[in-house]
């Protein structure tokens, strides 16, 4: 399982950095890359973050094993690794610090 789940990540991440790499205006890639991790944020909120908060509050919430719990689960397995690629396809690197480089070329 562990194997195909970093096969998925990496071709999730090849692709996006193709599909950002393709576009010339850096404010285009930015925008658009901060649009797709807003609308997967706002609907799967525990794709925020490194994403054991939204796990460790799903397990908290949930007494047995229902579609309540698997669904929010399967949510962060899947959509994880997109969001983990449109960040880095978009010039981002993952931390939170890095934002005012995004905002220089915003700037610029």
């Amino acid at each position: 399982m562990r194997t195909h789940y970093s096969v998925y990540l990496t071709k999730c991440v090849l692709f996006f950095k193709k599909f950002f790499g393709s576009l010339q205006n850096d404010y285009v890639r930015i925008i658009g890359g901060s649009l797709l991790i807003s609308t997967l944020i706002f609907f799967v909120p525990n794709l925020y973050g490194e994403g054991y908060e939204g796990i460790k509050h799903v397990f908290q919430h949930a007494g047995t094993p229902s579609l309540v719990l698997i669904l929010p689960l399967l949510a962060v397995l899947l959509l994880k690794p997109v969001a983990t690629s449109v960040t880095l396809g978009a010039g981002g690197d993952g931390e939170r610090q890095q934002f005012p480089r995004i905002q220089f070329i915003l700037i610029r």
